[in-house]
C-alpha cells in the first residue's frame, strides 16, 4: 500500500469538531479509511483537545497533531521578523510539520491548503515528484510554487486548468470533492414541515425558493433578491439561509444595500440567520427550488449537491466548477446583465411546469450518488495509481 501524507492548514482541527470544508473533506477520507484501508495513511493537523479526543477512533490512520503552544508563537514572531526585513519564506506551522516528518517514509505528501510557498522547504528532506498540491479553491502560481510541486489536484477541471494556465508543473489531475449524502437525504415529518413554514410565515400552498450560503457580492445574492422582488405571484418566496452578518461579525457596505433591498420586500424574502449545518436538511425539506446565483468563478459545485440530494430542482449560472458537478441537471441562467430577469424567468418556469421540475428533482437526484464519500475514497486511490503510472 503507497503511505499518504494530509497536511491540513493550521486554522482549522481534523477531525473537523469545528468545521471547515478541507476539514470535513479529510474527515471523510479518515471514515473510509476505517472501512476500505487501501493506502497507509497519516493526517497533519493544528492541535485541538476535542479533535485528539475524536481521532481516538479511528485506527487506522496515524495522526500527528502541531501545538499552538508558547514556543510556537515565540518561532512565529521571529519568522514574522525574518520575512519582513530579510524578505524570507518561513512559515511556522510548515516548519513544525516538517521537522516532525522529515525522517518518515512517504510515497506522497498532499498539501491541503495553507501556506503552499513554504512547502519549498520540504525539498531538504523529499524529492519534488513526491509533493502534491491540492487545490480546493482558485488559485495562481508562481515560481516558488513551481519548484516545489510536480502534480496539482483540483477539486474541478476548472480549478486545475486555471492553475495550469500560471504554471510550469505539467501534471495536473481531477478529483471532485464529496459530502455525507446521509445528512441531507432525509426527510422530515409532515408536522416538522408544517412547523418549520411557519415559523417563517410560509404557507402551505407557497412555492419556496431557497439559497444557501455566504452573503457577499460575488454569490449575486443581490440578484436574487431582486429576481424575486419583480415577480408579482405573493405565493412564491425565497428563504435565504445565511446570516446578513457574515463578514466578521459586522455590517459591510455590501450587506447594508442587501438588507436594504430585503427590507423593502420582507413578505417575499425570508432570512433565516445562522443554521448549523447538521440542521440544512430541514430547511432544504421545506423549499422547491434552489437557486446558486454566483456570479464569480466558483471552485466546485457541492452545495448544488445538497440541492440535488435533497430532490430540489437546481436553477444556477453554472460558473467556474459548478457546471461539472451538476452536469446537465439543471436549469442554467446567463450570468450578464440580464441575469436578474433570467432568474426570474427561470423560477416562473419552473413553477409553472410542475412536470419538467419533477423531471429535474430526479434527475438530480440521481446525479447526487456520484459525489458519495465512498466513490470519493475509491478515485483518491485511483489517483495514486495514476500518479504512480505517469512517473
Amino acid at each position: 500500500m503507497k503511505k499518504i501524507c494530509l497536511i491540513s492548514s493550521n486554522l482549522l482541527p481534523v477531525p473537523n469538531v469545528k468545521g471547515g470544508a478541507i476539514e470535513t473533506i479529510i474527515t471523510n477520507i479518515l471514515q473510509e479509511q476505517e472501512k476500505q484501508e487501501k493506502i497507509e495513511l497519516t493526517v497533519v493537523s493544528i492541535f485541538d483537545e476535542e479533535a485528539y479526543k475524536e481521532s481516538q477512533k479511528y485506527s487506522k490512520t496515524r495522526f500527528i497533531y502541531i501545538k499552538k503552544n508558547f514556543l510556537y508563537y515565540i518561532i512565529g514572531t521571529i519568522y514574522n521578523i525574518s520575512n519582513k526585513l530579510l524578505k524570507t519564506n518561513f512559515n511556522t506551522y510548515n516548519t513544525i510539520v516538517l521537522n516532525k516528518i522529515k525522517k518518515a517514509k512517504f510515497d506522497y505528501i498532499f498539501a491541503e491548503g495553507g501556506h503552499y510557498e513554504s512547502y519549498n522547504k520540504f525539498l531538504k528532506y523529499f524529492k519534488k515528484e513526491q509533493l502534491v498540491l491540492h487545490l480546493h479553491h482558485f488559485a495562481t502560481s508562481n515560481s516558488i510554487i513551481d519548484s516545489t510541486f510536480s502534480k496539482v489536484v483540483g477539486v474541478s477541471k476548472y480549478v486545475t486548468d486555471e492553475f495550469l494556465k500560471t504554471s510550469s508543473i505539467e501534471k495536473g489531475y481531477v478529483l471532485k470533492n464529496s459530502i455525507d449524502l446521509k445528512k441531507f437525504d432525509k426527510k422530515i415529518s409532515e408536522t416538522e414541515y408544517l412547523e418549520l413554514r411557519n415559523k417563517y410565515h410560509i404557507s402551505n400552498n407557497d412555492f419556496v425558493i431557497i439559497y444557501c450560503g455566504r452573503l457577499i457580492k460575488e454569490k449575486g445574492v443581490l440578484e436574487l433578491v431582486k429576481a424575486v422582488k419583480k415577480i408579482k405571484n405573493n405565493q412564491i418566496k425565497l428563504l435565504i439561509v445565511g446570516s446578513i452578518n457574515f463578514a466578521n461579525g459586522g455590517v459591510s457596505e455590501y450587506t447594508e444595500i442587501l438588507e436594504k433591498e430585503i427590507s423593502s420586500c420582507h413578505d417575499k424574502v425570508i432570512l433565516t440567520g445562522f443554521i448549523d449545518n447538521n440542521e440544512l436538511y430541514k430547511y432544504y425539506n421545506i423549499a422547491d427550488v434552489m437557486v446558486i446565483p454566483s456570479i464569480w468563478d466558483e471552485a466546485a459545485g457541492l452545495v448544488c449537491v445538497e440541492g440535488m440530494i435533497s430532490k430540489k430542482a437546481i436553477i444556477t449560472t453554472g460558473t467556474g466548477g459548478i457546471k461539472e458537478y451538476v452536469g446537465d441537471n439543471a436549469v442554467f441562467v446567463k450570468n450578464d446583465n440580464k441575469l436578474v430577469n433570467d432568474i426570474k424567468e427561470k423560477i416562473l418556469y419552473l413553477y409553472n411546469n410542475p412536470k419538467i421540475l419533477e423531471k429535474q428533482v430526479n434527475k438530480g437526484y440521481k446525479e447526487a450518488f456520484k459525489y458519495n464519500n465512498q466513490i470519493y475514497y475509491r478515485n483518491l486511490v485511483k489517483l495514486i495509481e495514476k500518479m504512480e503510472e505517469s512517473k
